[in-house]
């Protein structure tokens, strides 16, 4: 055996040692010593205890003696625990304490055996419907007494309505009674099933009614109060002549079985969800009446004509009226966004073709430069007083950047055309000459006269719509003043100017007038208005001032409302 084996097996009978000397009984201080009586111990007086010297038969007799239990140890009751809540119909945990481990004992409820406890003394009883309940241990005087919860209460499970019926629950705490007699205004309407529910009829009159439930010691009372019922059309669309659906209903509950009558007739009976259909008499009014046992109710409606004739009448119109205000809204919507896409389209297909224009004219030029330097004269060495310097400024043809400027075409007159302000000018980019021959109506000659003799000045042809060339007409016109500041001048300011300047009144005012009606009357510009306006124009821009009429007074043609 190894010095590790040793130790270990040393170690083990150590540990067993301490165990068999807690195990064994430790010897108490109070008992004397065998052979003593309360002296000193004398040595050999231990072997001599543990001798018998006791008759065999008395100590027999002495064992039966002990075994009887005393006077005192009989009247000792052992203790009986309950937990849980005392409620009729639940069960109760009894414990009951034994001085021996693993003993049953058999519990009695109300001197009727329930159980034998388990092996830790524990045993569920039920809890009767009573008033109080006896726990004890058969065989034995051990008992305890326990009150049980006896006061029940009544839940309304459904509304109360005349003539109907309610649902009821009874319960103890969270406990249904089941087996409960019902009774209503003292007389016996039913019993309650196994969940505590029961449905009890209710009397044919609205008032209070009160509710019972019993069963031996537990009770329970509840007043109802059955309200007044009440009746009405369902919806405010009602016509003469017509179908109508009334409710009756009793607190917001429905009334199902009410009989309804209309102008004294009967005429429907109400469903389960408090709703009946009648008809209504071809009157401006109507009375509907519900009667619920003994109990009724009535409703009159009136204006019966007035609400059809808003109907067939009034709502149509808006209706109409609305839809065709919508659809020229979104037309008239439509068309602005197209002319606006339209115009900045054409501006800038213009402004491509000046700005193509200005290049090749720039690339004439470059090419024209070779003869202008060729043309240069040398300068004369016969002496220093000769010494001339060329005169490059005469000779050498430069491009003109003015004229390629003047070719690209307005850029204003692209932001009037797509803003559409009647008081924007839109016609800067246009010459004089090329402005008259257009009112005129002469641009196709302009146009082969541009082919024929092309200029650096040449301005290619605008696209203008009816609206944008009355606009032009009328903005040539207003050059022709010279108004400063035309966006706060009204028409009707600038036409009297014109008139007090001696320009003809009869163009004046038919230019003005075609303006009024297309940019504030809301007029489409036709294409006579855009011939008037023209013509007018035309009269207004060739006319000299030497032919002016004499200045007179402003009359009230060109004054209205100050456009």
């Amino acid at each position: 055996m190894t010095d590790a084996r040793r130790a270990l097996f040393a170690l083990g009978a150590v540990v067993c040692l301490i165990v068999v000397a807690s195990a064994l009984p430790a010897a108490d201080p109070r008992l004397d010593p065998p052979g003593t009586d309360g002296g000193d111990v004398v040595a050999g007086q231990w072997d001599a205890g543990e001798r018998n010297t006791t008759d065999p038969a008395q100590q027999a007799a002495d064992a039966s003696t002990d075994e009887q239990p005393s006077d005192d140890e009989t009247d000792t009751e052992r203790d009986i625990q309950v937990s849980g809540s005392p409620v009729p119909g639940t069960r109760l945990t009894v414990r009951t304490e034994s001085p021996d481990p693993f003993d049953t004992n058999t519990i009695t409820v109300d001197d009727d055996v329930v159980g034998d406890t388990d092996p830790f003394g524990n045993l569920d009883v039920p809890v009767p419907y009573a008033e109080e309940m006896t726990i004890g241990i058969r065989g034995e005087e051990t008992s305890r007494t326990v009150d049980i919860e006896t006061n029940a209460t009544i839940y309304e499970q459904s509304p109360a309505v005349p003539n109907g019926t309610l649902s009821i629950t009874a319960s103890v705490e969270t406990e249904p009674v089941p087996g409960a007699v019902v009774t209503v205004d003292g007389e016996r309407a039913g019993s309650t099933d196994s969940e505590g529910d029961a449905t009890v009829p209710l009397p044919p009159s609205a008032g209070p009614v009160e509710i019972g439930v019993e069963r031996g010691p537990v009770t329970a009372e509840r007043v109802v109060d059955v309200p007044d019922p009440t009746v009405s059309f369902a919806t405010p669309m009602l016509f003469p002549g017509f179908p109508a659906h009334v409710v009756v209903s009793a607190d917001g509950a429905p009334v199902r079985d009410a009989r309804v009558e209309i102008g004294g007739e009967s005429a429907a009976t109400t469903g389960g969800d408090g709703r009946a259909m009648v008809w209504l008499p071809v009157e401006d009014s109507a009375t509907v009446r519900a009667t619920v046992g003994t109990e009724s109710a009535t409703t009159t409606v009136g204006n019966l004509y007035f609400r059809l004739a808003a109907v067939v009448v009034i709502v149509p119109g808006l209706v109409i009226g609305g839809v065709l205000t919508y659809l020229k809204l979104a037309a008239l919507r439509q068309r602005r966004r197209a002319e606006g896409v339209v115009a900045v389209f054409v501006g800038l297909a213009g402004v491509l073709e000046g700005l193509s224009g200005a290049i090749g004219r720039l690339r004439r030029s470059l090419a024209d430069w070779p003869k202008a330097v060729a043309s240069i004269g040398r300068p004369s060495l016969s002496g220093l007083g000769g010494w001339r310097l060329p005169a490059l400024g005469t000779a050498i043809a430069m491009p003109s950047l003015g004229g390629i400027a003047a070719s690209l075409p307005s850029f204003g007159s692209l932001r009037d055309a797509v803003s559409g302000s009647p008081n924007n000018s839109s016609t800067s980019s246009l010459g004089p000459n090329r402005l008259v021959a257009w009112l005129n109506g002469d641009e196709s000659e302009e146009a082969d006269d541009a082919v024929e003799e092309p200029t650096d000045t040449d301005e290619p042809a605008v696209s203008l719509t009816p609206r944008e060339e009355i606009r032009a007409a009328w903005h040539a016109f207003v050059d022709r003043l010279d108004v400063g500041r035309r966006e706060t001048v009204t028409p009707g300011t600038v036409a009297r100017r014109a008139i007090r300047d001696g320009f003809p009144a009869d163009s004046v005012r038919r230019l003005l007038a075609v303006v009024r009606e297309v940019e504030y009357g809301g007029r489409e510009p036709s294409p006579d208005r855009v011939a008037s306006a023209r013509a007018a124009a035309g009269d207004l821009i060739t006319f000299e001032e030497d032919e002016a009429d004499p200045p007179r007074a402003e009359d009230g043609s060109t004054g209205g409302s100050g456009e």
